[in-house]
């Protein structure tokens, strides 16, 4: 499960974006100590990831606090083919992937959040 930090404001496609979420297991913090976190992300509305395995930092990972930033080249993909109209959002799902070493594997997740078309010319 996914503890969301700050994923209450819809995103602009097209600006940088820096989230940070505490990831749990079993109702608990979720000591990441040690293990690689990395984050897939795609529309809610499609099989096919736009962003894979994508790096995050362990903020503080005892406490399982992780910050995933996206690049406005990665939020321009999430927010679609929406131009001119920003009252339109695209509802996109992430997964984190716990990668604990000697093939464990653990999935937090999914959690969603919002990108809108930016205002363009």
């Amino acid at each position: 499960m996914v503890t969301p930090t700050e994923l209450g404001e819809i995103i602009v496609g097209g600006d940088t974006y820096t989230f940070t979420v505490t990831l749990t297991k079993d109702g608990s913090t979720y000591d990441l100590t040690g293990f690689t976190v990395t984050c897939s992300i795609r529309p809610a509305n499609s099989r096919e990831n736009v962003i894979t395995d994508h790096a995050v930092t362990l903020t503080t990972p005892s406490s399982g606090i992780v910050t995933l930033t996206l690049t406005s080249t990665e939020t321009a993909k999430l927010a679609g083919p929406v131009k001119r109209d920003t009252t339109k959002v695209v509802v996109n799902l992430g997964d984190f992937k716990v990668d604990e070493g000697s093939s464990v594997i653990t999935h937090c997740g999914p959690f969603s959040f919002e990108v809108r078309g930016a205002i363009t010319d």
